[in-house]
């Protein structure tokens, strides 16, 4: 059978179904068709045995499913549902995440923040969705801090998400605005003791994101006015 996986982004959501396309594969023959800002974002890295990309041919005899389209529990299993809705289960979702890493664009990352194998050093990330920020989580860090700090840069020329691996894998702390980067986290050996993230939205996406990861991420609480003032682009 053919079948085709309607799930063009965002890159988290991208991520998170790569287990789907696995088993999926094993019986079909699994087409899933990427926007091209995603693939260019570092779904070219990926490697499954689904046929995918953003400009693939697909036959005309096919079955479609759609992973958005299984929502019963409004928001707690907005992500869980991808895999309910065809009876797969999702808990060892990040085992099936394989990707090719280019080291020589993770050192020319290293190299241009300044990051010295070996000494510490912060990673940040305040970006999320297409080009969103979060205001105020570098205002948040500890202030006693004696190693570097450092900011992800989302503007670098031909980098990708994966390209910041070394970083991730070798930062003391990591704090960043809940995004794809927490996908990319599940699947390394990190040295990081604390691992900080920011929900973007108000109460519920705690709910339903922290039961996705193993790694032990604080998440940080907000009182309403509080989370309004530093995710503006959030609040209607």
């Amino acid at each position: 059978m053919n079948i085709v996986i309607q799930q063009p982004g965002c890159l988290g959501d991208i991520l998170f179904i790569q287990k789907l396309l696995h088993v999926l594969s094993k019986e079909n023959k699994v087409y899933h068709p990427i926007f091209p800002i995603f693939w260019q974002s570092g779904v070219d890295q990926l490697i499954n045995p689904s046929i995918f990309g953003p400009n693939i041919s697909i036959p005309q005899d096919y079955s479609v499913y759609n992973c958005s389209d299984h929502i019963q529990n409004h928001p707690n299993d907005i992500m869980t549902s991808k895999y309910d809705g065809i009876n797969i289960d999702w808990k060892d979702w990040s085992s099936y995440i394989k990707y090719e890493r280019n080291y020589e664009r993770e050192d020319y990352i290293r190299n241009l923040l300044g990051v010295v194998p070996g000494e510490p050093f912060i990673i940040t990330n305040s970006y999320y969705g297409m080009n969103k920020t979060m205001t105020g989580l570098v205002k948040q860090l500890p202030k006693d801090y004696d190693g570097k700090k450092v900011e992800m840069n989302h503007n670098i020329p031909g980098s990708k998400i994966f390209d910041w691996c070394w970083i991730f894998e070798n930062a003391e702390e990591i704090h960043t605005v809940d995004t794809s980067i927490l996908y990319v986290i599940e699947t390394l050996n990190t040295l990081a003791s604390k691992l900080i993230v920011h929900p973007r939205h108000y109460i519920h996406t705690e709910q339903c994101l922290k039961k996705l990861f193993s790694k032990n991420w604080h998440w940080v609480k907000y009182e309403k006015d509080e989370w309004k003032k530093v995710f503006p682009m959030e609040v209607s």
